[in-house]
């Protein structure tokens, strides 16, 4: 495996769409098919390090987030207020290891520290 490569991972497009592969995603440079604008698009950058997904188990939502892990929380919680508290949501790595799970009506509360 040369240097820079991962068995998995994902790249952003030049059009601005993301793109996940299992094995070996291309290089910076390289051409690649935009299956949602339907014609090559160049890659303009290779993501390193942990990439999320987060994915819906009630209906068909599902996103790539990159390597914002932040943005894929926000993501999953903005998809719960829209659809209902009854969907049941999943945020996972490049490897589809699951690092959280939001139940069906599961509440997540946050602690503020006492001032």
């Amino acid at each position: 495996m040369t240097s820079g490569t991962h068995l998995t991972g994902e790249v952003l497009l030049e059009c601005g769409n993301i793109l996940f592969f299992e094995v070996a995603p291309p290089v910076k440079g390289t051409e690649v098919w935009c299956r949602k604008h339907g014609k090559m698009e160049k890659v303009e950058k290779q993501f390193r390090g942990e990439t999320y997904r987060i994915k819906c188990n009630t209906c068909r939502y599902g996103r790539n987030c990159g390597s914002g892990r932040l943005a894929a929380e926000t993501a999953m919680v903005r998809h719960r207020t829209k659809r209902g508290m009854h969907h049941e949501m999943v945020l996972m790595n490049a490897q589809h290891k699951i690092l959280w799970k939001l139940e069906a009506n599961q509440v997540e509360t946050l602690e503020l520290p006492n001032f």
